[in-house]
């Protein structure tokens, strides 16, 4: 059995400091490019091959709540083939932990319902937007949980993204690495921002400019949402960015023409919003120019948003 996920960009929380009594709710979308690609199949005993360290002691967490749950030893092969990069803003733990959990029940003939499978993943204590892209793919919504709820965020929204709108992600090789521990510290240092202006955003401006496909002005809002919740995380990531090297790039992004452009959770990863053919081909290659002239290393590429969530392949 192989899992195929899909890795996500997250656009933003609406309400972090809930205010309403509901906290967080955040908005982003699924991408085709990078991805996890694991397969598990029955063994003699219980092995893994991940070349990633932190893959590992993923994988060894969720195998002991697994077999805690079936009251049993498993015995199966789990080989990854693929792997999203972690801690960069793109979803790698979410999308791991759902997808060896659901490929190690389905192997061992286990009935699961959704919830089950999203508890034992572990996932979800803040934003649903994870778990929504793993399952259906999309630009997805959720409006977060009641503060000290241990119930998952509420997925309220999934819209289809345009095929011709591409996302052009940048890496750059630079350190921000935040953990768990490290983002609970962070998550008390948000700024009070007015998140009525990030909800008005939301609602009057993004989505109906997503159903309506006018990526200008869908571009045009997903920015300055972009700019609302780097004002709440200014003293938790020291500016709007996460560094400058962010922030540069993303003007750069902006100025030579992307629609849209802002960080993806922590970052390091930063996005563009373009139009595919040769406007994103263009726009790819003067990033990266820029990037050069600057001397900033990493990654550039263009990514289409992921319309299906996971897919499984049989063996054989």
């Amino acid at each position: 059995m192989r899992v195929k996920t899909p890795s996500r960009l997250h656009l933003g929380f609406i309400d972090p400091l809930g205010k309403l009594g509901r906290v967080y709710g955040s908005i982003g979308v699924a991408l085709n490019i990078p991805y996890w690609l694991i397969e598990v199949k029955k063994d003699e005993k219980l092995s893994i091959d991940a070349n990633d360290v932190e893959a590992l002691y993923k994988i060894e967490k969720i195998v002991k709540k697994i077999e805690d749950y079936l009251g049993k030893k498993l015995r199966v092969r789990i080989s990854i083939f693929s792997s999203i990069p972690f801690h960069v803003g793109l979803g790698a733990g979410t999308q791991l932990s759902l997808a060896v959990t659901e490929a190690i029940l389905k192997v061992e003939g286990v009935s699961y319902a959704k919830e089950d499978l999203i508890k034992l993943s572990g996932r979800g204590k803040r934003s649903g937007i994870g778990i929504s892209v793993y399952f259906n793919g999309g630009f997805v919504l959720d409006v977060g949980k009641r503060k000290e709820s241990d119930l998952l965020p509420l997925s309220l929204l999934r819209l289809d993204f345009p095929s011709n709108w591409l996302f052009l992600v940048v890496l750059p090789d630079i350190d921000l690495r935040v953990h768990d521990k490290l983002e609970e510290m962070k998550m008390e240092l948000l700024r009070d921002v007015n998140s009525c202006e990030i909800s008005y955003l939301v609602l009057m401006g993004l989505l109906p400019s997503l159903v309506e496909g006018d990526i200008e002005l869908f571009g045009k809002y997903l920015s300055m949402i972009q700019q609302k919740v780097g004002e709440v995380f200014y003293d938790a990531q020291g500016g709007v960015f996460a560094d400058k090297v962010c922030e540069d790039i993303v003007n750069f992004m902006l100025h030579k023409g992307a629609y849209g452009a802002g960080q993806s959770s922590w970052g390091p990863v930063v996005y563009g919003l373009v139009e595919g053919g040769d406007h994103a081909i263009n726009l790819m290659e003067e990033v990266k120019s820029f990037m050069a002239f600057k001397e900033i290393k990493g990654l550039v590429w263009l990514a289409e948003v992921n319309p299906v969530g996971r897919t499984f392949l049989q063996e054989g």
